[in-house]
């Protein structure tokens, strides 16, 4: 396992005559701000790149609240697409040092007066190569003085690594089931955690969901093709502990295979890391080996 990223940003207002206090301002090029983004790590955000390097991608936005509104503003990348730099162009809500963002954006988030931020977690990612989609990751960060907006991730990440033995086999579909735990759906974050680590609340009612789905459908042929050479799975994920989740995989002609909890702790999905399985040969008769431990 190793650690996701955090992202350093740095707002740099274009005005001259920004004031420190809060004050409301109308829409307008008058009122741009500048976000300069680079990633500490070159670990994971968006997307990874070869040697799990993380790059933002093109079309790149963040949702940041200024001062004490409640109203979002858009943030949308402007350089630095396919590289761990960036920078975000946007209009503030308020001339303010206070600012609470959120990747990805979306006009369904909200903040609280208590500066809590509500969003979704999609209960459905779709497959892609080497690193999971971009907006799969969410990510917080926020200042209250003329400083650096430094990102703090909020999911885990599941790694799979699938082969067959002989031939091919195409994966549909994987989905992370819990019994006690909420994986998709409606959550919360407090930005008051400091100079700690933001913390995921799922809802716990039916506003939340206890599966996440990898969608590999969109891939040529149905799905994605299985050799006899691992092929790699990333899944975004809340915090788990081990033994709380299980996997299923199903490939395009409806054969599934289950893998049951475990409650061995090298496979608790922790936040800001990656969980690395041991390489899976898919056979429909064959029960998963689990970081050691044979089920």
């Amino acid at each position: 396992m190793f650690k996701i990223a955090a992202i350093a940003l740095i707002a740099m207002p274009i005005l001259s005559s920004c004031e420190k206090g809060e004050k409301p301002i109308n829409g307008g090029e008058e009122n741009l701000i500048t976000l300069s983004a680079t990633s500490e790590l070159p670990d994971t955000k968006t997307s990874l790149g070869e040697s799990n390097v993380v790059n933002w991608s093109t079309g790149d936005q963040i949702t940041t609240f200024w001062g004490n509104t409640t109203t979002q503003a858009e943030f949308t990348l402007s350089t630095g697409e396919g590289t761990t730099s960036a920078t975000f162009t946007g209009t503030a809500t308020e001339i303010t040092e206070a600012c609470y963002a959120i990747y990805p954006h979306n006009t369904a988030t909200t903040i609280s007066s208590d500066k809590t931020i509500s969003f979704t977690l999609p209960a459905t990612q779709t497959y892609k190569a080497n690193g999971f989609a971009e907006g799969a990751n969410p990510m917080v960060a926020y200042k209250t003085a003329a400083d650096k907006l430094q990102f703090k991730n909020l999911c885990a990440v599941l790694k799979l690594q699938l082969k067959v033995e002989s031939g091919t086999k195409t994966i549909k579909k994987i989905t992370l089931t819990s019994s006690t735990k909420k994986l998709s759906g409606a959550a919360t974050v407090a930005m008051t955690y400091q100079s700690g680590a933001p913390a995921i609340v799922m809802a716990t009612d039916a506003t939340a969901n206890n599966t996440v789905t990898l969608d590999c459908s969109a891939e040529a042929g149905g799905g994605v093709t299985l050799t006899t050479t691992a092929q790699s799975f990333y899944i975004v994920v809340p915090p788990v502990a081990a033994g709380e989740y299980s996997v299923t995989i199903e490939t395009a002609t409806g054969v599934m295979l289950k893998t049951p909890p475990s409650s061995n702790t090298n496979n608790a999905l922790v936040r800001a890391q990656i969980t690395t399985m041991p390489s899976l040969d898919f056979v429909e008769s064959t029960n998963y080996i689990d970081n050691g431990v044979d089920y």
